[in-house]
């Protein structure tokens, strides 16, 4: 199997280099970018598998940067990282077709789980059902966020509080 390419675009450098070191670690092999503009033109000439973009940056937000690949036809998977727990941002990402989005700050097993789940959807899939992998133990609080999501979605006032509100967790859980 191609080892897969991640490009991490953040504007900070310190997080693009504790991401790339940690999925490095993983086997993947990573790009990095420090606003959206440059993360476009290193998209030119390289095979990207999965863009990690950050919300806010300089030059070029992660929204438009993500609406700019789309329009070109990339299909390169996405997960949005972002620091605000106003909802609005993700729900922007995922209108544009983010796979999944962390809410910074994140630890290193949700960082591996997320793009664990993002790359086996890229696998082909093959006529014999794949022997089931099993999920992390700790994703009961997740399974139920994400029912939450999909029964207020529309909701203009849903976010980050509003769903651990309902949850009884911190909004940092």
């Amino acid at each position: 199997m191609e080892q897969q390419t991640i490009l991490i675009v953040d504007d900070d450098r310190e997080i693009v280099r504790v991401i790339a070191k940690i999925l490095e670690l993983e086997g993947y092999r990573t790009l990095k970018a420090y606003d959206g503009l440059e993360a476009l033109d290193m998209l030119v000439g390289n095979v990207v598998h999965l863009i990690m973009i950050d919300i806010m940056m300089p030059k070029m937000d992660g929204i438009t940067m993500m609406n700019m690949l789309r329009e070109e036809g990339c299909a390169a998977r996405c997960i949005v990282l972002t620091a605000h727990s106003d909802f609005e941002y993700a729900r922007g990402a995922l209108l544009f077709g983010a796979d999944d989005y962390l809410l910074k700050p994140f630890r290193d097993q949700e960082l591996t789980h997320a793009v664990a789940r993002v790359c086996r959807r890229m696998q082909p899939v093959s006529a014999a059902p794949a022997p089931k992998e099993k999920e992390p133990e700790a994703t009961g609080y997740v399974r139920q966020a994400m029912d939450y999501i999909a029964g207020h979605y529309a909701d203009e006032n849903i976010s980050i509080a509003t769903i651990a509100e309902h949850l009884c967790v911190s909004e940092g859980h």
